[in-house]
């Protein structure tokens, strides 16, 4: 079709363009032809204006009298105008003969222009001025006669040219015509042809896009057209086929699309109810306009209606409490400058009330093609309730729940403040810090209950407060620990005077019970005191040595104070390195037992031995337990050391009385710790009996009285498991304690041990420990028990336990502490002590 179609245009085209061409060379020589029919017009007018300039020059001259000068002007006018007219006829607009007559012309004009100018200037000679102007005239008329002659020439020449282009005028219109004819025939043929060619392609097409448009999706055309509408039809049936799928794509599409839809209204549904049930208020920041939409609960949050609040950011910004407005406006120009998707920010906005509330406002950030943010969208919710929790948490961490005095992570804050400042101020002002310890607190709050000992704590510490300076801080460290910063001491004496004050302050009775005024409580405190003076390399180490200070004041018999020195330090380092020699010698078996024996008051014979642990140190030689034990009991050493001394003091008396005759009712007394009184014990005592294979009423548990007292809970049904198992339980140190008749009534004890302290005094003569251990004696008789004095060191003070009924007794008289080897020959001898009496 298309080389049909190129065919039929290039024969129209050649038949058209040799029209043209044959057209354009006639329509040449007719213009040459028109341009001289031009010139001979214009020739023609020429001569009409000459022959008219001319005319008027003569009749002028007829009629200029020498008198009459005025004319001369008019015809000078006529001579300009003639020399002009001759001039505009040059020798380029005719031919040779037009032009010789032309030039001819010319030079008469000149002549005649020069006698006119004579004749006008030489007025004053009348006979010279006739003369001229009849030469003038004549001139003049040959000049009409050249210029009659050449107008007859030029209108023949004209009528001949204009023949001619009429001429080819009708030549050109004929060429015309034939083309234009034969072009539209050829041109008529082709259409036929090519109408054919094309309708039926189109109609069956037509009938296809008809189908289609009817809805019936992938129609297709079957063809045998060999043209450009054969390639046009295959790719009609392949665009129906792809439309037919592309529909059915786009179908399955919008179904997808419809279930997004409702998938998004049901999670935009979720999404409100979630953000009404979060409580939260919405915000959509155009950044665009600078508008924002506040949601009702934005507004609700705040205390605002519906219509109190608008849509400018001012709305927002200036409720911002002026604390916060800074770094939320730095915050949120920061957000908008970095393009970071997400902010966060807590702050606190002022309410209708007037009140500020805390809020946290969350917001996300959208972008715009050019990936500028062009809206921030967000929440804000009431978190007051929130920060009001998590500042009571934080004070809560920082504080004592009972007595709302800072606590102990607080303390070492202000400590490390403190200690800092001394640094930077140097020696001028001193520091100091005071630890403080209620003295028998335990025994206390064990008494009269827990709840009256937390009411004890609450006055003792408000009691503190009121006893400090300001700016002096007192914080609890829990149970009956109190600590004190003293900034800005100026020596020593200062803080004496305020341990003064504080102790006569703590010393005023309590009142626990409102209702019971006579139920009131007398207390006292154990204080230590480290200056800054003393040299520290960490504020820390000031704590810790208030603390060792402290307990040296418990040492040196509670209710006063003790200010740290090098010394303290030292102690607790050798108290430290003794402890881990202690571990060590339990390892390594150094321990070593002495057994003091024991002797009946009526026979004079040895019925027993009390164990008592010696410690074989390996540089310092044979320890005392006065140097030993009170660290084994503060490290809780004492337990293992203790079940050894009991296991080995019980194979020990087994071992003698099976190797030596009448012997089987030697008993063993061992000292019990109170960090042992619990059920352990007794398994560790019915186990060791049943190893040994003892008699157990051989076997004598010694617990002081500090521990019935201060154990009162759970020592009683302790004490009886024990006594279920036939021990012998005693009472050691009798009278140095703080003991009561009615608990000493409810054990299940079966001897005193009085205290060598009121043994060693009889020799004096005092009446009052004689007294002392006479009623000692009589209360054990009164209670059916048997009374043991130890520290026994002469015969006078046998001769007077004698008399006051004393049972057995034990010390230097009858023997020291004796090794195993000593033992055997002790026991060997068999000795009596005769010299003791039994009073009548």
């Amino acid at each position: 079709m298309k080389r049909k179609i190129v065919i039929f245009l290039t024969i129209i085209f050649g038949l058209f363009t040799a029209g043209i061409a044959l057209t354009f060379l006639f329509i040449t020589d007719v213009t040459g032809d028109l341009n001289r029919i031009i010139k001979l017009h214009q020739i023609e007018q020429f001569r009409r204006t000459l022959w008219i300039n001319i005319q008027s020059v003569q009749g002028d001259l007829y009629k200029i009298k020498p008198s009459h000068t005025q004319s001369i002007d008019a015809i000078v006018s006529n001579m300009e105008s003639l020399e002009n007219a001759s001039g505009r006829c040059t020798s380029c607009h005719h031919s040779t003969g037009i032009h010789t007559r032309i030039m001819k012309i010319q030079e008469l004009i000149k002549d005649y222009n020069d006698h006119l100018s004579f004749y006008i200037t030489m007025s004053a000679n009348e006979m010279r001025v006739i003369k001229l102007k009849i030469e003038s005239s004549e001139i003049g008329e040959s000049i009409l006669k050249e210029i009659q002659d050449m107008s007859y020439l030029g209108s023949k020449n004209l009528d001949m040219t204009t023949e001619k282009t009429s001429i080819n005028f009708q030549i050109i219109i004929k060429i015309l015509l034939v083309t234009l004819m034969g072009t539209l025939i050829i041109a008529t043929f082709f259409a036929v042809r090519l109408t054919t060619s094309i309708i039926n392609p189109i109609n069956t097409l037509l009938d296809a896009t008809r189908t289609i448009s009817s809805g019936r999706l992938g129609c297709t055309v079957d063809h045998n057209f060999k043209t450009e509408f054969g390639e046009l039809a295959d790719n009609f049936n392949i665009m129906s086929l792809g439309l037919k799928k592309n529909y059915d794509d786009i179908t399955r599409e919008i179904a997808e699309h419809k279930e997004t839809g409702r998938k998004l209204r049901e999670s935009e549904e979720r999404y409100a109810l979630a953000a009404r049930a979060a409580n939260d208020g919405l915000w959509d920041w155009n950044l665009k306009t600078n508008m924002i939409y506040y949601s009702p609960r934005w507004k609700s949050i705040l205390g605002f209606s519906e219509d109190e609040i608008g849509d400018s950011p001012e709305e927002w910004l200036k409720r911002i409490h002026p604390d916060d407005i800074f770094l939320m406006e730095k915050e949120i120009s920061s957000w908008k400058e970095s393009g970071s998707e997400q902010f966060q920010k807590e702050y606190r906005i002022i309410h209708k009330d007037g009140l500020y509330r805390w809020v946290l406002t969350r917001g996300i950030a959208v972008s715009d093609e050019t990936n500028a943010p062009c809206r921030m969208i967000g929440s804000q919710s009431d978190i007051t309730e929130r920060k009001k929790a998590d500042d009571r948490l934080i004070y809560d961490a920082f504080h004592d729940l009972l007595t709302n005095l800072p606590n102990r992570a607080l303390f070492f804050n202000y400590l490390e403040m403190a200690a800092k400042k001394i640094s930077r101020e140097g020696s001028s002002k001193m520091l100091a810090v005071l630890f403080l310890d209620i003295d028998r607190f335990k025994v206390i709050n064990d008494t009269i209950g827990h709840m009256a000992g937390d009411k004890l704590l609450v006055s003792v510490s408000r009691r503190l407060k009121e006893s400090l300076r300001p700016g002096d801080m007192v914080a609890r460290f829990g149970g009956d620990e109190f600590a004190v910063i003293l900034e800005d001491i100026s020596g020593y004496d200062d803080v004496i005077n305020l341990l003064d004050r504080i102790r006569e302050k703590l010393s005023f009775p309590y009142f626990i019970d409102d209702d019971i005024k006579e139920n009131k409580i007398f207390n006292s405190v154990s204080i230590g005191v480290c200056f800054s003076d003393c040299g520290f390399a960490k504020p820390e180490e000031l704590l810790r040595n208030a603390d060792i200070a402290m307990y040296h004041a418990k040492s040196a018999g509670k209710d006063c104070y003790k200010i740290f020195s090098s010394d303290m330090y030292q102690h607790v380092i050798t108290s430290m390195q003794l402890e881990r020699d202690i571990k060590n010698a339990l390892e390594n078996r150094e321990f070593v037992i002495h057994y003091q024996p024991v002797i009946s008051v009526k026979t004079g014979s040895i019925i027993g031995f009390e164990a008592l642990v010696r410690w074989q140190h390996q540089v310092h030689g044979l320890m005392m337990p006065g140097e030993f034990i009170h660290i084994a009991e503060e490290t809780g050493l004492i337990i293992e050391l203790g079940k050894w001394v009991l296991v080995e003091a019980c194979w020990q008396i087994k071992t003698w009385q099976d190797k030596y005759p009448g012997t089987e009712e030697l008993t063993m007394s061992v000292n019990i710790s109170g960090k042992q009184c619990n059920e352990d014990l007794v398994d560790l005592v019915k186990k060791t009996l049943k190893e040994t294979g003892i008699n157990p009423r051989t076997l004598k548990l010694e617990i002081t009285e500090t521990i019935l007292m201060q154990n009162a809970d759970h020592i009683e049904p302790l004490l009886g498991n024990l006594k279920r198992l036939n021990v012998e339980l005693q009472i050691d140190d009798f009278g140095t304690g703080y003991s009561s008749l009615s608990y000493l009534h409810n054990y299940p004890i079966d001897a005193l041990k009085i205290d060598k302290e009121f043994i060693s005094q009889m020799n004096h003569k005092r009446d009052e420990k004689i007294a002392i251990v006479n009623a000692i004696a009589s209360l054990a008789k009164n209670l059916n028990m048997y009374v043991i004095a130890e520290g026994v060191e002469n015969e006078e003070q046998a001769v007077k336990l004698c008399s006051l009924y004393c049972d057995h007794m034990q010390g230097f008289l009858i023997s020291k502490p004796l090794t195993l080897q000593e033992v055997e020959n002790f026991l060997a001898e068999n000795r009596l002590f005769l010299f003791l009496k039994t009073p009548a």
